[in-house]
């Protein structure tokens, strides 16, 4: 087993410079067929932000304070959305990693567990236009510059870690049943409304602290929230750290086991 793995991981930083073209072209692709191609990306989340933000900030001027920190409301819901478009895109499209770049294996003759790279790569370029758009809205909010946004990378890299293994796991499960990817999509609301994206986890953590503690989405969206708004370090709260890893290790070892009873069937039945 120990062979197995570190054979996998080898192939997948061996692929990674050839990855990193295909992702680029399929962030380009993906948006080919509209006039304002990729800047879609950009404005599809800025009017989410200016909906939210017009319906809500007259009932919610700020989000709750933390540690005596009180965040503008805009730069509060700023930094837990852009995030999640990082993350949506990884949940959905790595449901389907295996099946959508099929073509890659038969033809190309990709190793099968560079795929679920795909749309964590695919969505970074993207994710690093946002985050330029979420630090100018603090700076022009009058938010002063803080030594905590230094861990926006930290964060990143762990969004990328959970988008690898959610979308090893949940491509296995979408090549074996396609009921699994329609599962997927049918629980989509409850991705985002049950995050923490929209309201304060911390309000609710007494209701229900386990479910959000083991939830991914909450803890890279809480995550962003401490750099920008509350100026705290990853380190304070280990516990949400170690709970997050565990999920990941779970969804690797679940995936490790999965890939290497369908290692030798997988290209047929994709």
């Amino acid at each position: 087993m120990l062979e197995g793995l570190s054979k996998l991981i080898k192939t997948n930083i061996s692929y990674f410079p050839r990855l990193f073209k295909i992702s680029k072209a399929e962030f380009f692709v993906n948006n080919g067929e509209t006039d304002l191609g990729w800047i879609w990306n950009i404005l599809k989340p800025m009017l989410y932000i200016g909906m939210f933000y017009l319906a809500i900030n007259l009932g919610f001027k700020s989000a709750k304070d933390i540690k005596g920190i009180v965040c503008p409301y805009i730069i509060w819901l700023a930094s837990g959305i852009f995030p999640w478009f990082y993350l949506q895109k990884a949940i959905f499209g790595g449901a389907k990693c295996f099946k959508s770049n099929k073509a890659l294996i038969y033809k190309a003759n990709y190793p099968v567990t560079v795929m679920p790279m795909i749309p964590g790569v695919s969505g970074l370029l993207n994710h690093f236009f946002l985050v330029g758009i979420l630090i100018v809205i603090t700076l022009l909010s009058g938010v002063k510059p803080s030594i905590t946004w230094l861990q926006i990378p930290f964060y990143t890299c762990m969004m990328f870690i959970f988008s690898y293994c959610w979308s090893f796991f949940t491509g296995l499960c979408t090549v074996i049943s396609a009921d699994f990817f329609n599962f997927i999509k049918s629980i989509r609301p409850a991705f985002f409304w049950l995050s923490g994206i929209f309201f304060n986890s911390r309000a609710t953590d007494r209701a229900n602290p386990i479910f959000f503690l083991f939830n991914p989405i909450t803890y890279c969206v809480e995550g962003y929230r401490n750099c920008v708004c509350y100026n705290m370090w990853f380190w304070e709260n280990m516990k949400a750290l170690e709970a997050f890893m565990i999920v990941n290790i779970v969804l690797a070892i679940l995936s490790f086991i999965l890939y290497q009873r369908l290692k030798k069937s997988l290209p047929d039945i994709i």
